[in-house]
């Protein structure tokens, strides 16, 4: 069997193998959590993205906070802090571009889940 190491980076967001070993768990464990919260987190975006549009800082910071949450026990780290900055802005109140911060979480999980399915068809 041959395994497709592929480290964090700008272009490879997501790092599975250290993931599994911070976690302690098997490498094959870690990509179904991932590839299930990947499948899972569309809906969390859509209300992101219609709290951001309608300017409900409330909602920016629940839906912000349940991202963080999950992406950083997930060892996300780029979601995660991306995520958070949403999260402390929004609790306070304070002027931000969220479209771009919600663009670039986007693009993070696209990026995530192509990382996942190259390591799964290279295992």
């Amino acid at each position: 069997m041959t395994t497709l190491i592929i480290k964090k980076s700008k272009n490879n967001p997501y790092d599975l193998e250290e993931a599994a070993s911070t976690l302690g768990i098997d490498i094959e464990s870690m990509l179904t959590l991932a590839e299930e919260y990947i499948d899972s987190i569309q809906n969390d975006l859509n209300i992101l993205l219609t709290s951001i549009n309608s300017n409900d800082y409330d909602q920016i910071r629940s839906t912000s906070h349940k991202i963080k949450g999950t992406s950083a026990n997930l060892r996300m780290d780029y979601i995660s802090e991306i995520a958070a900055l949403m999260e402390k802005s929004a609790r306070e109140r304070t002027a931000l571009n969220y479209g771009s911060l919600y663009y670039g979480l986007h693009d993070l999980f696209d990026m995530t889940s192509k990382q996942l399915e190259a390591f799964k068809n290279n295992t």
